[in-house]
């Protein structure tokens, strides 16, 4: 009986975790910035409705073979050819490959988090703002 009731322990919390944890499929394909969330601090920058704008005009592809792309209209920003890695303990991608400039390295850490019926990306470079994204169908 002591058995069964450990047995039934593990696959709960096996299932409980599953349940928690995201799939890299999830994330798989295109993602629109549909609203920018920024501290006051960022919005008081001269160049808080710059970004804005360029962000509500932004893709995150995450392409199914590890590829990746973010298109937006500041050329400084975007990434045309790079390769993802995910994190599944974390529902977090790491980004790297060229830079706009030509060094190659590590670009970006970004999140997914669920809040409410929206996802949200939080992007590590970018502490004070978050992007509450959609999945393009």
């Amino acid at each position: 009986m002591k058995y069964l009731r450990i047995v039934s322990l593990i696959i709960g919390l096996a299932v409980s975790f599953t349940a928690f944890t995201q799939d890299k499929q999830e994330f798989m394909g295109n993602w629109t910035v549909t609203k920018l969330v920024a501290s006051a601090e960022m919005k008081a920058r001269k160049e808080y409705a710059t970004l804005e704008k360029a962000f509500l005009k932004a893709v995150f592809r995450f392409k199914t073979d590890d590829s990746f792309a973010f298109d937006i209209p500041i050329k400084e920003l975007s990434i045309a050819k790079a390769k993802w890695t995910f994190h599944q303990e974390r529902s977090s991608f790491s980004i790297v490959g060229p830079a706009p400039n030509g060094d190659v390295g590590p670009l970006m850490n970004i999140s997914f988090k669920k809040e409410t019926d929206n996802w949200i990306i939080l992007i590590d470079e970018l502490e004070a703002m978050k992007l509450e994204v959609k999945k393009m169908l």
